[in-house]
């Protein structure tokens, strides 16, 4: 028999949301590790051909490019800091391995990859 059928339902869901409690923590800590950098959607005004029916949608379309041309620009910071990142992670890898090539007895990577 199960021990599950052995405890009352409420000590059952207070065990269940425990267990929550303890996993969401570290699976949020593992994805804030990881930096995603998303590239914006072009906006469909800005197609070839695209013929705008009036000033309204004109006006619209450019504060959408507008917009557009601000998240490009984060996309582009953003993937800036992510190869800042990858390159000291490569230069810290690289002394790692040459740490452990010339034998030492204490070699450690000091910074944890973070993609």
């Amino acid at each position: 028999m199960l021990i599950a059928n052995l405890l009352p339902a409420a000590f059952q869901a207070l065990a269940a949301l425990a267990l929550v409690c303890l996993l969401v923590p570290a699976f949020v800590g593992s994805v804030q590790g990881q930096m995603l950098c998303s590239k914006p959607l072009q906006p469909l005004c800005s197609l070839e051909g695209q013929a705008f029916a009036d000033s309204v949608a004109r006006s619209q379309c450019r504060d959408d490019i507008r917009s557009y041309l601000a998240d490009l620009r984060e996309f582009r910071r953003c993937l800036s800091e992510a190869a800042d990142r990858a390159q000291r992670e490569v230069a810290e890898a690289d002394r790692y391995l040459r740490c452990l090539e010339n034998g030492a007895d204490r070699c450690s990577l000091e910074t944890q990859p973070t993609y």
